[in-house]
């Protein structure tokens, strides 16, 4: 499963430039691995109501971000 956060389009003045995103996933099984572009995430969690967890702190807002969940 692959999420894709794209790149804000525009501007405004004192708009931030990282941002923080929570990803709550509903899952029937847990995850082999997830990934966040080429680099393995270990902070991420699977609970009982099956649900991954997952935060992608300070993103460049200028960037895409790359979530590829692996099974």
């Amino acid at each position: 499963v692959v999420f894709t956060i794209n790149p804000v389009k525009g501007s405004f003045k004192g708009m931030p430039q990282t941002r923080t995103y929570e990803l709550v996933i509903d899952s029937d099984k847990q995850p082999s691995k997830v990934m966040i572009g080429d680099n393995e995430v270990k902070d991420w969690t699977f609970d009982k109501d099956n649900k991954v967890r997952l935060t992608v702190s300070n993103a460049s807002v200028s960037d895409k971000v790359i979530v590829d969940i692996k099974y």
